[in-house]
């Protein structure tokens, strides 16, 4: 079972993302992100694990993303937080394509940020 102090720590990813990046800068039609982690059992049947919905009405997009679950399982504390970011990443790469959005700098933007927070080490 995956501990409450895992999961409060996305408190720790969404902070820092709400304060220094605004969607605004990214699409002029979408004015809200939601990323929802999932992080079940490979033997528990889901309809979806990674997906995206995009709500015209809120001009909201809805990103799922599918958690490594026996790596998250067996995470220290210290570790919970680069699973959350390498997912979110993850998520922005695979999941957030649309039109009207710059995906790309969007990824770096988030990807900077991750890596000043120390969230995410530099990539080699």
């Amino acid at each position: 079972m995956v501990s409450l102090h895992k999961i409060l720590k996305l408190n720790d990813i969404s902070e820092p993302l709400n304060e220094k990046l605004h969607i605004a800068d990214y699409s002029l039609n979408m004015q809200n992100i939601v990323f929802v982690y999932i992080a079940a059992s490979p033997e528990v049947s889901l309809p979806e694990r990674d997906f995206k919905k995009y709500r015209w009405k809120n001009k909201s997009l809805e990103v799922g993303l599918n958690l490594d679950y026996p790596r998250l399982l067996k995470a220290e504390e210290p570790e919970v937080i680069p699973i959350l970011a390498e997912g979110y990443l993850k998520g922005i790469k695979e999941l957030m394509h649309h039109k009207d959005f710059d995906n790309k700098r969007f990824y770096a933007d988030v990807e900077k940020l991750f890596i000043e927070k120390g969230f995410l080490q530099m990539p080699s």
